[in-house]
């Protein structure tokens, strides 16, 4: 009976143990200086692109390339390489302000940390704001709707 109840309460404990970790929210700041270091990689050798696109940050945070037009240079999703985001406010306010942090909302709110690589590409990172322990209050506000603000 003894054995049962202790391996009861070590399962029950891993549990609230993973159950705690899967929970800590990432911090902006941290995640714009570890930008920084992805950013020089992409830098120093193109071929890091193709690993870059299948990387995840937290559990929704993904990164993409735009072009300085807004033409979506590289991402996860085969289908949008190519696609002229140019016309999102969203878009508009990366491409007036290359480095810094933007967040919007479509059903939830996402935060963008955005830097540009070379004169013609910004690399970014999109991730849902609750993932953030400040919830990408630090960020600019944008829109998503089509059309200048």
């Amino acid at each position: 009976m003894r054995k049962k109840i202790f391996i009861f309460m070590l399962s029950f404990i891993s549990l609230c143990l993973i159950a705690c970790a899967s929970a800590t929210k990432l911090e902006t700041e941290k995640l714009k200086n570890n930008f920084a270091s992805i950013r020089d990689k992409v830098q120093k050798d193109r071929n890091y692109i193709n690993v870059l696109m299948k990387e995840r940050v937290g559990k929704t945070g993904y990164y993409y390339i735009i072009s300085s037009t807004g033409m979506v240079i590289a991402h996860p999703s085969a289908f949008l390489r190519g696609a002229d985001y140019s016309r999102f406010a969203f878009i508009q306010d990366i491409l007036g302000n290359k480095s810094g942090c933007t967040s919007y909302a479509v059903n939830d709110e996402y935060t963008i940390i955005h830097e540009p690589l070379n004169a013609d590409e910004i690399l970014c990172l999109t991730i849902q704001s609750d993932e953030l322990s400040d919830k990408g209050t630090m960020c600019k506000k944008s829109s998503f709707g089509q059309g200048i603000k």
